[in-house]
């Protein structure tokens, strides 16, 4: 292979990886721990950028496996102006928001999506998924979004072993209480019954 082959491949290569990529978004949901059946925790869904804003977005909640945890609420952002949740209490819930007054501008940086409140349903280890079905920019382009999933974990939490302070023994010594000496008291001295006469 002659050298102008093999430079022109090196930077058809060089081009293809370096205009081949395209950078994503991120949405890193919190790894959680809810101690009990029954507790609510709330957890936010945020997006770490939007180089060229955002006009909506629409995705779908699920848990695998399912039966540990459920949404029971969904808080949606402020700058929403058309704000749908559908499914909650559940396990597989829609969620979608559309910024119609351009309050999430280009180059916006930690853009709310929303806010999960979850419930512990059964003890057990289940993973939070999002299916992002769409999410806009203010050009109405597709913003790629790398999703990190969150590992809800449920009970069991009171089972670890917590360091018991033990109370200082208590002494031995007796201890000596005053009783009070009765005082002598005077009686009296009365009169004599007045006459009403």
């Amino acid at each position: 292979m002659s050298n102008n082959k093999k430079f022109f491949l090196f930077l058809c290569l060089i081009l293809f990886f370096c205009c081949g990529t395209v950078n994503a978004e991120k949405i890193s949901l919190e790894n959680l721990e809810i101690s009990s059946i029954g507790q609510k925790i709330d957890l936010p869904v945020v997006l770490d950028s939007a180089p060229a804003g955002v006009s909506g977005y629409k995705f779908i909640t699920s848990f695998t496996p399912s039966g540990f945890a459920r949404v029971s609420g969904v808080t949606m952002p402020e700058w929403a102006s058309i704000k749908v949740v559908e499914g909650t209490p559940g396990e597989t819930i829609l969620v979608s928001g559309v910024d119609l007054n351009m309050k999430v501008e280009a180059g916006a940086t930690s853009v709310p999506v929303c806010t999960f409140t979850l419930e512990g349903l059964s003890e057990g280890t289940t993973t939070l998924s999002l299916e992002i079905s769409e999410i806009t920019d203010d050009n109405g382009n597709p913003i790629p979004v790398e999703i990190t999933n969150a590992t809800i974990s449920v009970g069991g939490l009171d089972n670890r072993t917590v360091p018991v302070q033990t109370p200082p023994p208590e002494s031995t010594t007796p201890v000596t209480t005053p009783v009070p000496t009765p005082v002598p008291t005077q009686p009296k001295a009365t009169e004599p019954p007045k006459d009403n006469d």
